[in-house]
């Protein structure tokens, strides 16, 4: 998820605009998956070993 979605959204805007404009698309979609991937693993409890 991390590197599929980040990559594939700057080739596709590489591909369809410019280079620079591909690599404006990785770049949000890179911050937005990261950001999704911490949501998950806040949504999971990934904290609750280090409490005890």
């Amino acid at each position: 998820m991390l590197t599929i979605m980040p990559i594939g959204a700057t080739q596709l805007g590489w591909y369809l605009y410019d280079q620079q404009t591909g690599f404006d698309f990785g770049m949000i979609v890179g911050t937005s998956t990261v950001i999704y991937a911490a949501w998950l693993m806040y949504e999971k409890g990934w904290r609750e070993e280090d409490e005890d």
